[in-house]
């Protein structure tokens, strides 16, 4: 499969949907400058020459649903936000762009193929917006899909070289599928254990995010950044995480839809929290989970009033409010390895907006 092409594919103008969201406002707000326009820029061709990549394999003409499957998430590949980590601190630090293409570009095909893998598993018919691959195409599809993506992660390390980034993105994908098997053997099981959903959290979130920021000093040849780097993602991620939990209950004004893990009946932060708070509720919720009720939002809401008292569910959410905060400010301490250049600084506005985020 070749590698030469870098530049945007045929009918370049579908190229400029590749960004959106925190990366768009980030970019726009951060600086109207060439230099930091072409950030922005680099994370969407990366992602546009892989597309190219992908629809010029032979492989694809062979089963074109399969073809269709493998290329469908990274049309609208969301925000962007891995590979724009991976090139803003890469650059902070003094590495080319040529260099941190490759990358960051593994790191948003590992996130893709996570994706497609999870859509399967929790039974998902849409993802960003638009049917998932798995409702549009099948389950088999969509698993053999992320399975060649996952293939191609390793073929395009394997040109890059180095083994200490193998083995990384190898750990980092044990990780994703450890979170994963983890939160699927708590599925629909109630329970009081905060510190069960961190080491999710810190999984399937924390461990991708955490690759990410470790890549940069890496490449740069900055062992001495590594340990610091890395812990940006890790703390950032869980924090993340934990903030999302909150807004699965706490999300009037964000467009994130409510209830979102009760719907598939998982406990998270939140709702572990308010059960050690309030113990009596374990039983009933239990019942909620296993019946069809959960997957109403207005159930939903129904249950989480009828089941807990205004005084726990504010206290819950305070507690995990408390608990990613935490995590902010250890994300924050380690932040202070990264160079006060015009990318370092336009990456910590990208990690404060993650941090902050309302949505």
């Amino acid at each position: 499969m070749g590698r030469g092409r870098t530049g945007l594919p045929p009918g370049a103008g579908k190229d400029e949907t590749l960004m959106s969201g925190v990366v768009r406002a980030i970019t726009a707000r951060a600086a109207r400058s060439t230099a930091v326009a072409e950030h922005a820029v680099a994370a969407r061709r990366g992602v546009a020459a892989f597309l190219d990549d992908l629809e010029a394999d032979p492989r694809a003409a062979l089963a074109p649903r399969f073809g269709q499957a493998r290329v469908h998430l990274f049309r609208e590949p969301g925000k962007l936000v891995r590979p724009m980590i991976v090139w803003l601190l890469g650059r902070s630090l003094g590495v080319e762009g040529s260099r941190l293409r490759p990358y960051a570009v593994v790191t948003e095909l590992i996130h893709g193929a996570s994706l497609l893998h999870d859509d399967v598993i929790d039974r998902a018919l849409t993802r960003r917006g638009r049917p998932s691959a798995n409702a549009l195409y099948d389950n088999t599809l969509a698993v053999l899909a992320g399975d060649s993506i996952l293939a191609e992660v390793t073929g395009r390390l394997a040109e890059l070289g180095d083994l200490e980034v193998v083995r990384a993105v190898s750990a980092t994908i044990q990780d994703l599928v450890a979170g994963e098997s983890l939160q699927y053997e708590l599925r629909g099981l109630v329970h009081a254990d905060v510190r069960a959903c961190v080491e999710v959290a810190e999984l399937k979130t924390a461990s991708l995010l955490s690759l990410c920021t470790w890549l940069p000093a890496r490449i740069a040849g900055r062992e001495d950044l590594a340990p610091d780097m890395a812990a940006i993602g890790r703390n950032t991620g869980i924090s993340y995480q934990l903030t999302d939990d909150v807004l699965d209950f706490d999300a009037e004004h964000t467009g994130k839809p409510p209830f979102a893990d009760w719907s598939e009946g998982k406990t998270n932060a939140v709702t572990a929290a308010m059960v050690g708070l309030h113990p009596e509720a374990e039983g009933p919720l239990a019942d909620f989970f296993a019946s069809e009720a959960r997957r109403d939002a207005a159930r939903c809401r129904e249950a989480y009033g009828r089941l807990f008292p205004e005084a726990v569910r504010e206290q819950a959410l305070e507690q995990v409010r408390a608990l990613a905060e935490e995590y902010t400010a250890l994300a924050d301490h380690h932040a202070s390895a990264v160079p006060d250049t015009a990318e370092g600084r336009l990456f910590e506005q990208l990690r404060r907006k993650l941090l902050g985020r309302r949505s």
